[in-house]
């Protein structure tokens, strides 16, 4: 058998244009990866690359591995079948080995054009560099800066304690459609619709029926929408430059709603069921507010669970809210008023996590686990209301963004976060005005109207860019239009940039 002969040179080239064809198919296969499961766009990913990644659950990494894998691989063979065909071209015509390479070249270079376009698509990549070449004057102009009002008890009152409550991707889209969301046959949190619609709770919405308020720009993720509900602003800082796992001071120049609160003499903490340091939250509550931290690690130390206990984030919402529990009791016994702020974790993505309380219902994992989800906080929210501190205590309830995963949400026209209000200061009078529904507004208006909830009277109703809901002015997003506020938050600024990493 005659052995093929293959030249330095033209293994060279067959050697770089597999390695190129390798790198597209890889780039390729992921971002059809990303767009079968996530909904997530080019900010959200450079965030989390840079991002302090301790706590992380990345389970779904194998996913992943297993769709892109075997791709590469169908690729690879494929090639070497075209590689082979370009050496026995070899020797024949130099005519016949100059169209191959052409056509070859031309292949990747459609192969790349497409993969890029692909990638554009699904990330929004060029609507984001568009934005950061942009400059917005929107802090100059409209930023209210909290250290120069005045936050002050309403009606020389005492302000009440304030539990607030962060369900993750928590978005009204869960509920079926006749009460506002997008489910045909199911609403798959019936506790949480009864409670917006419970004429003693105040639930803001986009819609004359069950909705809630927009994610922008920099409050898609879950430190994002914490960040932008708690200081009025969204998490915009340059990607680059951003150290949080690094840094001494979080958002130095900012001032938040644990800030305010820690000037009125609040004791304040935050509760999760992961480890706190993932993303940098640790340093956004403990240096705006000086919070007492209780995570997965915390839980470790009093005992709640074994030191090789770990199941999804870290532990589950069954022991988060029994945990709760117990804090807030403590909490009550204390002479301080206090803002006891949790997030859960177990509908985070990707389909969210089976607990022993979740049933079977449904067909679709997360179904079940919202069901699950719906019931425990509604369980909660009853045992608060029992107890002695509710009468001096508002409960926000809210979802932190949109669902990140493609699950039993996907193509849903308008997807809006949930937000309901418990004991409200104030409730009577925003219901009388009938400003509660078909309202637009954004993560960032919550940092002044959960303080307006509590009985703080705000000056000009406003702090940052956000607005108080309690009160007769209309939100920035109002003003403006949602889609012109959202561009100018995607536009670089240099008062942001100057004044706010501190």
């Amino acid at each position: 058998m005659q052995m093929l002969y293959i030249d330095s040179a033209t293994f060279s080239m067959l050697k770089t244009i597999g390695i190129i064809v390798l790198v597209i198919e890889l780039i390729y296969a992921a971002i059809s990866w990303k767009e079968n499961t996530f909904g997530v766009k080019i900010q959200e990913v450079l965030y989390t690359i840079v991002s302090p990644m301790k706590g992380a659950d990345a389970s779904f990494l194998w996913k992943a591995v297993w769709y892109v894998v075997p791709r590469m691989l169908i690729t690879a063979v494929l090639y070497l079948v075209v590689a082979y065909i370009r050496v026995l071209a070899d020797g024949q015509s130099d005519a016949l080995q100059q169209v191959f390479d052409a056509v070859m070249v031309i292949g990747i270079i459609i192969f790349a054009f497409i993969t890029l376009r692909k990638c554009d698509k699904n990330l929004d990549i060029i609507q984001y560099i568009s934005g950061r070449l942009g400059r917005s004057t929107i802090y100059e102009d409209r930023y209210v800066d909290p250290k120069t009002v005045s936050v002050s008890a309403r009606d020389n009152g005492k302000p009440k304690n304030v539990i607030y409550i962060y369900l993750e991707s928590m978005e009204n889209t869960y509920a079926s459609a006749d009460v506002g969301g997008y489910q045909v046959e199911h609403n798959y949190i019936p506790h949480l619709t009864d409670m917006a619609f419970d004429e003693d709770n105040v639930s803001f919405s986009n819609t004359d029926k069950l909705g809630g308020f927009h994610s922008t720009t920099g409050a898609t993720w879950t430190a994002g929408a914490i960040f932008a509900g708690s200081s009025g602003i969204p998490f915009t800082f340059p990607v680059l430059s951003n150290e949080l796992g690094k840094k001494d001071s979080f958002a130095a120049g900012v001032t938040t709603i644990g800030d305010v609160l820690k000037d009125k003499g609040y004791y304040q903490e935050f509760l999760c069921g992961s480890d706190s340091s993932f993303a940098g939250r640790n340093y956004l509550f403990k240096q705006h507010g000086d919070y007492e931290i209780f995570d997965y690690n915390t839980a470790i130390e009093k005992g709640y669970i074994d030191k090789d206990y770990y199941v999804w984030w870290g532990f589950e919402d069954t022991k988060l809210y029994d945990i709760a529990r117990d804090e807030l009791l403590r909490l009550a016994q204390q002479d301080q008023p206090f803002n006891f702020t949790m997030l859960t974790v177990d509908t985070h993505h990707v389909d969210g996590y089976v607990c022993d309380l979740c049933g079977d219902e449904y067909d679709d994992q997360i179904a079940n686990v919202l069901a699950c989800a719906d019931k425990q906080i509604y369980e909660f929210i009853n045992w608060c209301k029992d107890q002695d501190f509710y009468k001096d205590t508002v409960i926000v309830i809210t979802g932190d963004h949109p669902r990140m995963d493609t699950s039993i949400v996907k193509g849903a026209p308008d997807r809006t976060v949930y937000n309901c209000i418990l004991n409200a200061d104030g409730a009577d009078k925003v219901k009388v005005s009938g400003r509660t529904h078909n309202r637009t507004f954004t993560t960032m208006d919550m940092f002044p109207t959960v303080l307006s909830a509590m009985g703080f009277d705000i000056e000009g109703d406003r702090l940052g860019l956000g607005t108080d809901m309690f009160s007769d002015k209309d939100t920035l997003a109002e003003e403006m239009g949602l889609d012109k506020f959202s561009r100018e938050l995607e536009k670089r600024s240099k008062y942001y940039v100057e004044k706010f990493p501190g």
